[in-house]
């Protein structure tokens, strides 16, 4: 299962997979209903002055979105996750969002 991050901010992200990767995250179809929203485990790379660096979350579906035949865009809440990727994060947010 591959899919790449799109928009990433402090509480959630964007990713975009294909149609067969949304039928395995949500086999009964949308719309997600909050109360079994199914989790997942988010794994990315991040790019850093220092290098690249892994961040992991466990993240929540929050919505699903076809953004073409063959694209899906799903949002995630982030629920839980160990002190130094949350910093990972807050760095590679901070980075980002530097002027230049």
């Amino acid at each position: 299962m591959r899919a790449s991050t799109r928009k990433l901010s402090p509480d959630g992200a964007e990713i975009r997979c294909d149609v067969a990767t949304a039928r395995i995250l949500l086999p009964g179809g949308w719309p997600i209903r909050t109360e079994d929203a199914p989790q997942i485990l988010l794994r990315t790379m991040s790019p850093l002055s220092s290098g690249r660096v892994g961040f992991a979350a466990l993240a929540k579906l929050s919505y699903l979105t076809p953004q073409s035949s063959d694209e899906i865009a799903f949002g995630v809440k982030f629920v839980k996750m160990h002190d130094e990727h949350e910093q990972r994060l807050q760095l590679f947010l901070l980075e980002a969002t530097e002027p230049r």
